[in-house]
């Protein structure tokens, strides 16, 4: 009896792939990734490739890690798992079989090539190029989806560099999924050289067990690779959504979201958008962008992907934009180019369609994988609710800090921002003036005309103070028909200025009403930080009584401190 020796591998360089991955994270961490050593093992990007050759889940879709020496250690030891499964399935193979080669040739997504992905054999010329799906002893089982048994000189055998070795008998047979789907995988092969051990049906069984046993190894990987990812996407949205509920505001919020959908999806491209209503009108604005030259783009409601996301509110089914010749996402003047992918969400919160979320990618599959269109369909969810959240914060900080009538900052407003103002004028040794102003005969307005148009009046009056004043004053109802204006930076000189400014314009104003056109005036007075007062409530006593002064002499005037006391300016 004699004992056959164990098949050596012509593929040697297995045991090194098996080992470097790990070598390679070891020796970047004590080296650099610029270390001459260090770049000499294999990359993320091939360990991506390698990752590919099993298909496993996500690899193209997943988000940038954080840690990609982590994230490379990681894909290594699945990876390692999953080839030292098919190495042991094989060693089973080519042992119990007595094969001269045993190979696994694994089918590549688009179907096209086969490529070797491990193999035990006494010969060094297995083919490790890209094989043709279609050619050859591989391609015929491809074609049938069933095994394949040569005996004698075995013909069309292309697996190997060159003249193939004498062969006697060749077994090949489809890697197939289980399954409806029962995908093809590749093909395992088995050959020998020894004519007086034709391959049988129990061989033929034992093979399309070891099929299944490498499937299982891949299988395994995959699953792996999808609980990390799962658990990864998990903890990224979670973050998303913990973030978005801490702003306040519809701006901040969508700053957010889009670093947040760049993130968890690894995308080249982001916008978001919001309907807006301009004279009965919808209209679209890109609010947050990727592309800084869209932000604040208005467009008008059209028949393109961002409108029609809306009018249906909901997402619409992926386009091939490769196939679409000049596909319209925002307008026609706003064309998008370079992106692969592209996936549109609208932001629906209850009932309401606010806007879209809409992500691209240039790189990768043309479509979004199923776990990253749920995770962003989420996002979309809650961005939609934060913006609504955030609306109903302003609008109630609105009503708690505006005057219903006019629009314009409430008493109760008005005193703490005077003390913001009055505390940054003294901290930085500046001047602050403070002007109140009095609408002249306004009761005999509201007896002659009625109340309405003396509302009517206050809105006008605030309008045209709100107008004539500058981007940095407040300007508040301080009660009834008196307004305040608070001046940062400002001295009495300059508030006389503007105060003189703000009386002509009310005096040349007029109301049109039902009863005719209406005239009305304004008396102002003005007290100054640090001339006149250092407090605040000094400051709004005497601002009150220069007012009083300029209705007890005559109205329709402004009047300083100085000028109350007589003093020269």
């Amino acid at each position: 009896m004699t004992t056959r020796r164990p098949p050596r591998s012509a593929c040697l360089k297995r045991f090194w792939d098996d080992l470097r991955p790990a070598f390679s994270s070891a020796l970047n961490r004590l080296l650099g990734a610029s270390h001459p050593l260090a770049a000499s093992l294999p990359t993320e990007g091939e360990l991506q490739a390698r990752a590919e050759r099993y298909r496993l889940p996500g690899t193209s879709d997943a988000a940038t890690p954080q840690e990609p020496s982590e994230e490379a250690a990681w894909l290594s030891d699945t990876l390692r798992e999953v080839e030292v499964g098919v190495g042991s399935s094989l060693d089973v193979a080519a042992t119990a079989l007595n094969a001269h080669t045993c190979a696994a040739f694994l089918l590549s997504e688009d179907g096209a090539t086969l490529s070797l992905d491990d193999c035990r054999s006494e010969s060094d010329l297995v083919r490790r190029d890209a094989i043709p799906a279609g050619e050859g002893v591989l391609g015929a089982v491809l074609k049938q989806r069933a095994a394949i048994r040569l005996t004698g000189a075995p013909q069309g055998v292309n697996y190997y560099s060159g003249k193939a070795p004498p062969l006697r008998g060749v077994l090949a047979l489809p890697i197939r999924e289980t399954g409806p789907s029962a995908r093809l995988r590749g093909v395992l092969v088995a050959d020998r050289l020894d004519d007086m051990r034709p391959f049988s049906e129990a061989d033929e069984r034992l093979l399309d067990m070891i099929g299944g046993e490498i499937l299982r190894a891949i299988e395994s990987g995959r699953v792996l690779t999808w609980f990390r990812r799962a658990n990864e996407e998990k903890e990224r949205l979670y973050s998303a959504i913990e973030e978005l509920n801490r702003t306040t505001r519809a701006a901040d919020a969508l700053g957010v979201a889009l670093e947040q959908a760049r993130a968890m999806a690894n995308l080249d491209f982001v916008a978001l958008t919001l309907v807006r209503e301009q004279n009965g009108k919808r209209l679209h604005q890109v609010m947050r962008a990727t592309q800084s030259d869209l932000e604040n783009k208005l467009f008008a409601d059209n028949t393109g992907l961002v409108a029609n996301a809306i009018r249906y509110g909901t997402a619409l089914p992926e386009r091939d934009l490769a196939q679409m010749d000049r596909p319209i996402v925002f307008d026609e003047e706003t064309p998008l180019k370079g992106l692969r992918a592209l996936r549109i969400f609208p932001l629906i919160a209850g009932d309401r369609t606010l806007g879209t979320l809409v992500a691209g990618r240039q790189r990768g599959q043309r479509r979004f994988d199923r776990e990253t269109t749920r995770a962003l369909e989420v996002l979309a969810l809650q961005v939609a609710q934060s913006i609504l959240r955030a609306d109903m914060f302003e609008q109630m900080e609105s009503l708690a800090t505006t005057d219903g009538l006019t629009g314009l900052v409430n008493h109760r407003t008005f005193q703490t921002r005077c003390d913001e103002s009055l505390q940054l004028a003294q901290r930085y040794g500046k001047k602050m003036s403070l002007m109140l102003t009095d609408i002249d005969h306004f009761k005999r307005v509201n007896d002659t005309y009625g109340h309405p148009i003396g509302d009517l009046v206050l809105r006008g009056v605030a309008r045209i103070l709100r107008e004539t004043a500058r981007d940095t004053d407040i300007v508040a109802r301080y009660g009834g028909e008196e307004f305040c204006v608070i001046m940062p930076e400002t001295d009495a000189k300059g508030a006389k200025v503007i105060a003189e400014r703000v009386r002509k314009e009310i005096e040349a104003a007029t109301f049109e009403t039902d009863q005719g056109p209406l005239k009305v005036t304004l008396s102002l007075g003005i007290a100054t930080y640090p001339d006149s007062a250092d407090k605040k409530q000094a400051l709004i006593d005497l601002a009150d009584q220069c007012l009083y002064f300029a209705k007890e002499h005559g109205r329709n005037q402004s009047v300083t401190v100085a000028q109350m006391r007589g003093e020269q300016n």
